[in-house]
């Protein structure tokens, strides 16, 4: 049987079981006071008698209104946090502002939903969304639209950054006519540039014979690793046909950006009379580091009468970036065609009982590839 020792000392009480180590020391009056127990290695301390509010077991783990506490601080209770948390391991569970839903957290990890927020599963407008499964504007996300900097991305678009994405790991600039002067967008590490003159005009045509068609433009293409900030640049006009009655195609004008030049290809021969009238020599190129090539020359108008009694003229010479024009009449007696690709070459106008025009040449293309990564 045990019994309970009951000891008071200067307005301190003790209470102390003879069988065990558990005991309590009592302090105050009996309206009010602090009691400390100490049970089984364990310390409580209780504003008053009725209970330990708060306990340190023996084992290091600290309860708030829980005696027994199964973690390092296990609370029971409603809990105001008023400062920053900072939280390095998993948040699981519902808290506000924090974990399940959290909008405009600066912080919100391995959330659920999160409006600009880091390591959550959905973000939007996110300044950080590290491995986020859907981002917009955000870092190291699943998917990111707009991204200021959408690195490691699965999909990216219009993203100014955009390193090691699925896609929009570059932009593309295209020129198609005009001039001005060329910006490297912010970021851009290193650029290639393909381009084309225009392509030349076909000859007219007036009794008999075809007129020539008109040559390609020439190709030329560089990647340009030493990049400044701008670029003047210019884009070749096709070439006009060449005049009703055997008037000669006028040539294509040169494409040019920095120190590279493509230049357009020749008109087609008229054929003003009897005999056979050759195509424009395709154009030529300068100033690639990687290649410089010429166009394809426009083929020859016809000299010879078909069955029909008509001469056709020739077709268009094709460029690398658009192929020139096919005549719409093989037998001749029209104009001729106007070329529709890139740098292609018009027909000429087929030969017969009256005058016709060559077709016109397609205007040149200056095609910019941005890369924002090696």
């Amino acid at each position: 049987m045990s019994t309970l020792q009951v000891q008071t000392l200067q307005g301190i009480t003790s209470l102390q079981s003879n069988t065990s180590t558990d005991y309590s020391i009592f302090t105050g009056n009996t309206t009010g006071g602090k009691m400390t127990s100490f049970i089984a290695g364990g310390v409580g301390i209780s504003g008053n008698s009725s209970g330990n509010t708060l306990y340190a077991a023996a084992n290091g783990n600290v309860g708030i209104g829980n005696s027994s506490p199964i973690n390092t601080l296990s609370v029971n209770g409603t809990t105001y946090l008023g400062g920053t948390v900072t939280a390095t391991g998993t948040i699981t569970g519902n808290i506000s502002g924090s974990a399940g839903s959290a909008t405009n957290a600066t912080y919100a990890t391995s959330a659920g939903s999160a409006t600009n927020a880091t390591s959550a599963g959905s973000a939007t407008n996110a300044t950080y969304a590290t491995s986020a499964g859907s981002a917009t504007n955000a870092t190291s996300a699943g998917s990111a639209t707009n991204a200021t900097y959408a690195t490691s991305a699965g999909s990216a678009t219009n993203a100014t950054y955009a390193t090691s994405a699925g896609t929009s790991s570059l932009t593309l600039s295209a020129y198609t006519s005009g001039s001005g002067t060329y910006t490297v967008p912010s970021g851009v590490k290193w650029i290639r540039v393909r381009m084309v003159g225009a392509g030349g005009g076909g000859g007219g045509a007036t009794l008999g014979p075809g007129g020539g068609g008109g040559g390609g433009g020439g190709y030329c293409e560089s990647i340009i690793t030493s990049l400044t900030s701008t670029y003047a640049y210019s884009v070749g006009t096709g070439g006009t046909g060449g005049t009703a009655g055997g008037g000669n195609g006028n040539a294509g004008g040169q494409s040019t950006f920095g120190t590279m030049t493509a230049y357009g290809g020749a008109g087609g021969a008229g054929a003003p009379s009897n005999g056979v009238w050759p195509g424009g020599d395709g154009g030529s190129a300068t100033g690639g580091n990687v290649i410089n090539t010429v166009g394809i020359p426009g083929s020859w108008g016809y000299g010879a009468t078909l069955s029909s009694g008509l001469q056709p003229g020739g077709n268009g010479g094709s460029s690398l970036l658009g192929g020139g024009a096919t005549s719409n009449s093989p037998t001749g007696g029209t104009n001729g065609t106007n070329a529709s690709g890139y740098g292609g070459g018009g027909t000429g106008a087929g030969g017969s009982a009256g005058n016709h025009a060559g077709g016109n040449g397609y205007s040149g293309v200056i095609l910019i590839e941005e890369h924002y990564n090696w």
